[in-house]
């Protein structure tokens, strides 16, 4: 992996730019309805909000995330909300991706957050993975309220429903069904042909962890014909 070296920016007096929370529990729950610099907050102890604080050396001291990923990731959200520098959210875009990899999974997960409202498709998929191999909280209920539709096809009919990002669909000799990111054995939903119309069930054992209230029934109302 390269190394992307943060910009040369000089310490200028705060901007007219909100704090993204001021406690670790609500910068929990701003996290998960997308802002990547209430998730660094979240993330990292001891808790200091962004607002009033002197923005983290970055220039000659930080050239990559790993080398100090608190210090690197409370810059790059300092960047994300423009508190007392100005706001770049562009740079800290390219530091997450450039960073994301097996071994910095936070880096992912704040780079999904940043890209989820053009790229749901991409975000969802990391939700996905990361969730499946570190079965954090934070980024586990961020892929179960992130929705998409997705398409299917069962006894020659072509179908589409909505599903969360952590469901992953696939096709079986019962049915076609969907998946918790992290199992194989129990489907949690199997769309059939019955009478020659297509009918949605929920599994043995659907999942319930990390996924919104009312989350089967609003996928089996989805079911629809393509």
């Amino acid at each position: 992996m390269k190394t992307w070296m943060l910009a040369v920016l000089a310490l200028v007096p705060s901007f007219a730019s909100a704090a993204p929370c001021t406690d670790k529990d609500t910068c929990a729950i701003r996290c998960e309805a997308g802002d990547p610099a209430a998730c660094v907050l979240a993330l990292y102890s001891p808790f200091t909000p962004l607002e009033g604080e002197n923005v983290p050396p970055a220039r000659d001291q930080v050239t990559r995330c790993r080398h100090a990923p608190i210090t690197c990731d409370r810059y790059l959200a300092h960047l994300w909300t423009g508190i007392g520098i100005k706001q770049q959210r562009d740079v800290a875009v390219k530091v997450w991706e450039t960073e994301c990899d097996d071994s910095n999974w936070i880096a992912c997960f704040l780079h999904a957050k940043a890209i989820e409202p053009k790229d749901p498709a991409a975000a969802g998929k990391a939700y996905r993975e990361i969730c499946k191999s570190r079965g954090h909280d934070l980024v586990c209920k961020s892929g179960g309220k992130l929705w998409s539709r997705v398409t299917g096809k069962r006894d020659g009919i072509e179908f589409s429903l909505e599903l969360p990002a952590l469901l992953v669909p696939v096709d079986t000799a019962d049915g076609w069904s969907v998946v918790f990111a992290g199992s194989s054995r129990w489907p949690d939903i199997s769309v059939l042909v019955e009478g020659g119309n297509l009918v949605c069930k929920p599994g043995a054992r659907p999942t319930t962890k990390w996924l919104p209230s009312g989350w089967l029934d609003r996928a089996c109302k989805s079911l629809r014909n393509q």
